[in-house]
């Protein structure tokens, strides 16, 4: 299953995860009336399709004024992006998300992906986040840890994060638990071991 972001923003705000406020372009014109229903002081432009890598890439862009929403969109709509995680010919951007454009105080990498091998969620994830992060995690390997075992995903409260494993340090609590969200799902897991060199991206199915 292949989800866009506004799509997967969609999910997560059913669960009481908070995100920025945003929608879904088909075209210029669209971009910008989102951008004038947005109270924002600037926006995020974001190319949609179903690789990583579009900061990078010149996929995700920043504008100060609804008027930039539009130029933006326009180039980016009908183009095709090309990331490391494309097909050399790219992938066509049909839809852009434009969303209010936040500062962070931290940015975390988590991910939970399908390991292909064993069939089992896995879940990835760092302290250490960014839009750069995949290629970080190529040139230091230790700063990602990943988890395989059963995962326990449903509503809890008081939930901690994933659950320590020998040589694996406690997530971010904020960004895989209910709480300090409110209700939501928690995931818990009993045995984490770090990455051991491979990338977040290709190594295990999405």
């Amino acid at each position: 299953m292949n989800l866009y972001e506004y799509q997967a923003k969609e999910i997560l705000a059913q669960y009481g995860v908070p995100i920025p406020d945003g929608g879904v372009a088909g075209s210029a014109e669209e971009a910008e009336a989102r951008a004038r229903g947005l109270a924002a002081e600037k926006y995020a432009v974001k190319a949609q399709i179903h690789a990583g890598g579009r900061g990078m890439a010149g996929g995700v862009k920043l504008a100060a004024t609804p008027n930039n929403v539009r130029t933006i969109a326009g180039e980016l709509i009908g183009s095709r992006l090309v990331t490391e995680q494309t097909r050399k010919d790219g992938e066509p951007v049909n839809q852009i998300y434009v969303e209010a454009a936040i500062d962070s105080v931290q940015d975390y990498f988590i991910a939970v992906l399908v390991d292909q091998a064993t069939g089992k969620l896995t879940v990835l994830g760092s302290k250490a986040g960014g839009v750069d992060f995949e290629a970080r995690a190529k040139q230091d390997p230790g700063s990602l840890r990943r988890c395989r075992s059963r995962l326990r995903v449903g509503p809890r409260r008081g939930c901690t994060g994933v659950s320590e494993g020998p040589g694996c340090r406690r997530w971010p609590a904020a960004a895989l638990s209910g709480d300090p969200w409110g209700p939501g799902p928690c995931l818990r897991q009993d045995r984490c071991h770090a990455g051991r060199g491979q990338s977040p991206d290709r190594d295990t199915g999405r």
